[in-house]
C-alpha cells in the first residue's frame, strides 16, 4: 500500500514524487536548462519551432512544450496554455 504526501495542499502519490525533480536530472530529458532558456530566447526573437528543433535534434513538439510551459515549468515560470497559475478554491 502506498502512502500519499501533502505538497502545497495537493495529494501526490509517493510513486510520482520523482517527477518533481528538475527535468534535466531525469534520464529521458531531451533538453537541459541552458537549451530551454536558449529556445525561449530564440522563439521570442521570431525563430520557428522547426528551426530551433533542428538545431537541437529534437521534435518541434519538444520545443513547443518547453516554450509554452507544458514542460520545464519550474524553469520558465509559465503555466501550460489553458491553465492559470492559481488554484480555484472549493467552497
Amino acid at each position: 500500500m502506498r502512502s500519499n504526501n501533502h505538497i502545497s495542499g495537493t495529494l501526490v502519490p509517493t510513486a510520482h514524487i520523482s517527477l518533481l525533480k528538475p527535468l534535466s536530472t531525469l534520464a529521458y530529458a531531451k533538453l537541459d536548462e541552458a537549451m530551454v532558456l536558449a529556445c525561449l530566447a530564440r522563439h521570442a526573437g521570431g525563430e520557428s519551432y522547426a528551426a530551433i528543433a533542428a538545431d537541437y535534434n529534437v521534435s518541434k513538439v519538444t520545443v513547443w512544450n518547453a516554450v509554452n510551459g507544458r514542460s520545464w515549468r519550474y524553469l520558465t515560470g509559465l503555466a501550460p496554455r489553458g491553465q492559470t497559475t492559481t488554484r480555484a478554491s472549493s467552497v
